[in-house]
């Protein structure tokens, strides 16, 4: 029994309570609500419950981030490598930090003796987008040192088993060259890039152009997620100082 409509009040956002002569009534209503997930999006009132209509998307278009949403916050973009690449066989980097910055170098090639085909590579002269990522790690942790991207269309052409990129000027990040080679005996990356447009990271040290503790990471990750990674320790090292490795 009741009297009055706040006697009927249940505290559930997704009922009208009101007061009848058959006692109180709780109707489910098609209210907005908040569901409490910081991922849902377009919250509202069904059967008497809240629940999200559609997904939070979290893509900041940053091909260097791991794109991830986290219920209690929302959207997180962590600078760290993506857990499942295309493994090198043999690598090689070459970075040079010198003034003026037209002297500016990062010269990095991959290489497997694994089967690659290659449609692996997308379309980059029509729409496949690239990103050369560098991850330093401290103490194990791992973040961003630099990012180079490759947009697609101008600059690219299709080879026989893949694609090479050219661009005197550098326009994209300095990078000058690119090749991306597949076969059945294995597959064959390279990239150059050369001056001032190249984003090279601040040395972490006065000595020392990385922390590579353990080990430094280069990813070429493509915009559907397949990347291409090599890992260089400190073993492999043959020259390190602040503005040479």
């Amino acid at each position: 029994n009741c009297t009055t409509n706040p006697e009927c009040d249940d505290s559930n956002p997704c009922t009208d309570d009101a007061c009848a002569p058959s006692g109180c009534l709780h109707v489910p209503n098609a209210a907005p609500c908040d569901d409490g997930d910081a991922c849902s999006t377009g919250d509202r009132c069904a059967a008497g419950a809240c629940a999200g209509t559609g997904m939070l998307v979290c893509d900041d278009g940053d091909l260097c981030t791991s794109d991830v949403c986290v219920p209690a916050v929302g959207c997180e973009h962590a600078a760290a490598p993506r857990p499942i690449c295309f493994a090198a066989g043999a690598a090689k980097i070459r970075v040079r930090d010198r003034a003026p910055d037209a002297g500016d170098q990062l010269v990095w090639s991959w290489r497997s003796g694994a089967s690659l085909a290659p449609s692996v590579f997308g379309d980059p002269g029509a729409a496949t987008r690239y990103a050369l990522c560098v991850f330093d790690r401290v103490a194990g942790v791992p973040e961003a040192a630099a990012a180079l991207g490759l947009p697609p269309g101008t600059g690219w052409e299709r080879r026989p088993g893949g694609w090479v990129y050219r661009d005197r000027s550098g326009a994209a990040d300095g990078v000058r060259t690119v090749s991306l080679q597949a076969g059945v005996k294995g597959g064959r990356i390279s990239l150059t890039a050369k001056g001032a447009g190249v984003p090279l990271p601040v040395a972490r040290h006065p000595y020392r152009l990385f922390g590579q503790d353990p080990v430094l990471t280069l990813q070429l990750v493509r915009d559907d997620g397949t990347c291409w990674e090599s890992s260089f320790g400190p073993a492999t090292n043959r020259w390190h100082v602040a503005t040479r490795f």
